[in-house]
């Protein structure tokens, strides 16, 4: 019988696709960047960093899925709601990718229940 690679994991924890953050960098791009800078450093005082200190602050006590259903219910400002749930879960992806969380081999989309647990213990974990 042929064994089933299994999914890259951080400290047991599931992890996003290449392909993922690669889409959710294309739809940060598009959707974001003109208020949190193209490359996560903000470039308005009214939107966070999504890098470094801020990133770590911001997901301290969340999952994943906490973070997806906030930026989902508040982003883009004043359009919020407004992308699929694929695109806004690629672009979770991708802040995580930017921010140092290696790829994996499985989709989120299809693993949104294994993936909402990631939290920031394991965050935590991969930034010291």
């Amino acid at each position: 019988m042929p064994t089933r690679s299994r999914p890259a994991q951080v400290d047991g924890e599931r992890r996003l696709t290449a392909e993922q953050a690669k889409s959710g960098e294309r739809a940060f791009q598009a959707k974001c960047a003109t208020c949190h800078g193209s490359d996560l450093h903000s470039t308005d005082a009214e939107a966070p960093d999504l890098t470094e200190g801020a990133f770590k602050f911001g997901w301290e006590g969340k999952t994943v899925a906490n973070r997806f259903e906030q930026i989902r219910g508040s982003m883009p400002l004043g359009n919020a709601r407004s992308l699929d749930d694929q695109t806004y879960i690629d672009i979770v992806a991708y802040i995580l990718a930017f921010n140092g969380i290696p790829p994996g081999n499985q989709s989120w989309s299809r693993t949104f229940a294994l993936w909402s647990r990631l939290s920031s213990r394991s965050l935590r974990r991969i930034h010291p």
